[in-house]
Order: structure tokens, then C-alpha cells, then sequence
């Protein structure tokens, strides 16, 4: 269940929308996704994770949340390695499906 918590916030992350103009004063889109990880690791009870945003390849939002492991101390920043298990699969279909649907790539190829 964590894993699948942790692909669901990455894959939200990578589907922030981009806007051309700055965002009006409290619909950020960056604060709104933050908002909602915290809500969602209390909920799912997951004890940490680690974001990145980037937009037009520079990072927007590089932020820890939570600790790195519940037996010791230590706080999850943008630097900290979470080994992604089975969940780099979903990570990428999901940017598969994405390049896809932007014409950059079809199905059936074999590279991204």
C-alpha cells in the first residue's frame, strides 16, 4: 500500500499543470500539491517521501516530507534515496503513456 501511495504522489508530481502566469494568491498549484501530500502521508500513514517538480527542465519544488525510516531519527529531505522497488514500472508507463499521447513516441517502440 505504501508503494502504491508513494507512484501516486510521484505521478500526481509529474502531473502538476504548467501555467504561463503566475498563480492568484491561494490557487498556487504548488501549494495546493503540497497541501495535499502532507494530507495524504498522515492519512496513508506513510512515514516519508521525497518530491521533485520540474518544469521546462528546472526543479520547481524539491521537498522531504516526514522521516527517512520510523526506527530512527533523521528527516527526509530533497536529497534522500528511497529504494522504488517494483514502482519504477508504473513511473515509467505512466511517462510512456505521456510521450506517447504527445506524439513523441508510439507504443510497440522500445525506447523512451
Amino acid at each position: 500500500m505504501r508503494s502504491f501511495v508513494f507512484t501516486s504522489l510521484l505521478m500526481l508530481a509529474l502531473l502538476v499543470p504548467q501555467q504561463s502566469a503566475p498563480a492568484a494568491p491561494g490557487n498556487d498549484p504548488i501549494e495546493n500539491l503540497d497541501a495535499f501530500i502532507t494530507r495524504v502521508l498522515k492519512e496513508y500513514q506513510v512515514p516519508g517521501a521525497a518530491v521533485a517538480v520540474v518544469r521546462d527542465g528546472k526543479p520547481i519544488l524539491l521537498k522531504g516530507y516526514g522521516v527517512r525510516d520510523v526506527t530512527k531519527s533523521g528527516a527526509v529531505d530533497e536529497n534522500t534515496i528511497f529504494s522504488t522497488g517494483v514502482s519504477h514500472e508504473n513511473i515509467y508507463r505512466c511517462s510512456r503513456r505521456d510521450r506517447c499521447r504527445r506524439g513523441q513516441t508510439r507504443l510497440g517502440h522500445t525506447h523512451l
